[in-house]
């Protein structure tokens, strides 16, 4: 299995939206026996929550089931699962620069922005690839956030199936 784990603040706004967006695009893809998304906060402010209720509204008006939304639950990120992670997907780059200061120099080619994988970013300097973080904001924040992660899966799952096929 190829495992993939989004990462953020406190795993209940950005970050859940991405392990819901990028299950679905990999599910699509016919890759879904084949990759495990996972998603964790840098920060254990909410572990065992459930996601914010923003973050279920933009979910649940992009199609998903309520479910899908409900079944989630916060989890903090583990250093010691580094080594058993393929992808690791920072939202921002105070994320990223966190996860490459933990991964040994090994890893740290697993640890890239989710937003560099969007064709549309590409060329963007690495101040631009963040990902807001909408916690303070309003529904309109939320619903970028969730364009910007969509925007991105595609090409998530290509470069997966690149590797996979390797």
């Amino acid at each position: 299995m190829y495992r993939i784990e989004v990462v953020c603040t406190g795993n209940v706004c950005r970050s859940p939206i991405s392990e819901l967006v990028l299950q679905r695009a990999f599910g699509d893809a016919g890759l879904a026996d084949r990759v495990v998304i996972t998603s964790a906060g840098l920060a254990a402010w909410d572990p065992d929550e459930p996601m914010d209720p923003r973050s279920s509204a933009v979910l649940l008006r992009n199609g998903f089931s309520e479910d899908q939304v409900s079944g989630f639950v916060a989890r903090p990120f583990r250093q010691d699962r580094i080594p058993v992670l393929d992808l690791m997907l920072a939202l921002d780059r105070s994320h990223e620069d966190r996860l490459l200061a933990w991964a040994p120099p090994e890893h740290r080619p697993r640890v890239r922005l989710l937003r560099s994988f969007d064709p549309a970013a590409s060329g963007l300097p690495r101040e631009e690839l963040d990902v807001p973080d909408p916690w303070f904001g309003e529904d309109v924040d939320f619903d970028a956030a969730y364009d910007l992660i969509e925007a991105a899966a595609p090409g998530v799952v290509a470069a997966v199936r690149i590797e996979l096929q390797a």
